[in-house]
Parts: C-alpha cells; sequence; structure tokens
C-alpha cells in the first residue's frame, strides 16, 4: 500500500514531466560524463521501524548505457549511528526525452557507530531519472537489500537530486 507521503512526494514529478517535456533533452545519461546525487531513502528493515537514511554518490558513465558509482549512507537509529559505503552499476534503458529509467545492483560494508565492517550488504534496485533541464535531475528508485546475497534484510524507496557533468 502507497502512503500518502509517497503519492504526495511523486506529484510533482509527474506534472514537471507532462510540462517540460518538450522544451529539452536530456544530456546527461552518455558516455564519458559523471554525476553526483544527494539525497534520502525511506527504509524498511526487516523486523525494524522505517529509517530514513540520507547519502550521496558520485558515478561515472563507461558507456551511453552503463554507470559505475560509489555511495555513502548514514543514518541515526536509536541512537546509533551507522554509515555505509558501496560500490556498484547501473545499466539505463529506454531513455527518452526527460525520463531515463535504470537497474542496478551494489555491494558494500557497513559501519556501526565506528566499526567498519560488521555487516556486508546487497541492493539491487530499478529507478528513473526525470529530467527538469538538460543536466539536472530528480530521480525515485525503489530496491531490495540482501545480506550476503542471501538472506532478505529490507527495502527501501529512495528520492534525490542529481546533477549531470558533461
Amino acid at each position: 500500500m502507497i502512503s500518502k507521503f509517497k503519492i504526495i512526494l511523486l506529484t510533482p514529478f509527474l506534472i514537471l514531466t507532462i510540462t517540460l517535456s518538450s522544451t529539452f533533452e536530456q544530456n546527461g545519461v552518455k558516455e564519458g560524463n559523471t554525476k553526483i546525487s544527494i539525497g534520502f531513502d525511506d527504509d524498511k528493515t526487516k523486523g525494524k521501524e522505517a529509517n530514513r537514511k540520507f547519502y550521496g554518490s558520485y558515478g561515472n558513465f563507461i558507456s551511453n548505457d552503463v554507470e559505475l558509482f560509489v555511495k555513502l549512507k548514514y543514518s541515526t537509529e536509536a541512537g546509533i549511528d551507522s554509515c555505509f559505503l558501496e560500490l556498484g552499476g547501473s545499466y539505463y534503458f529506454l531513455k527518452s526525452v526527460t525520463l531515463t529509467p535504470y537497474i542496478g545492483y551494489g555491494a558494500g560494508i557497513e559501519c556501526i557507530n565506528s566499526q567498519w565492517g560488521t555487516s556486508d550488504e546487497e541492493d539491487a534496485f530499478i529507478g528513473i531519472h526525470n529530467f527538469l533541464s538538460e543536466n539536472i535531475a530528480i530521480s525515485t528508485e525503489f530496491g531490495v537489500d540482501f545480506i550476503n546475497a542471501t538472506e532478505y534484510l529490507g527495502r527501501y524507496l529512495s528520492v534525490n537530486l542529481t546533477y549531470f557533468f558533461d
């Protein structure tokens, strides 16, 4: 069931897509470009309350369809500071003037209260960039998290602002 918060959050993206769709063409997803993103995700870990994680990421496009990235997430939950360093890749498909969907996979390690390596985590995700200009996009992403690629850990929905450098 989609919460009212998520509906309110996604509605402006749909309106912007309709109103801006013919005024420019995205220039971000192409070989040689880099991107930076900042955002947050609403994380629902198995057996725990929902948790918001803030993150930043840096990506480099090695082809017109493939990006390699590094991501750093941070959260505080019940007085416990945690961060997550992730490396991964995304594949872009069905690119249009303003909407560009992608799928991807990332793996990394978690740091809880300054102790690195407390768990190895992976995530698989699908998302879409909604370009507001040639190089700026607001993106939404849905993903699932695993421990050691076998044990389901939770799911997340993220929203971020991305700038693509030519």
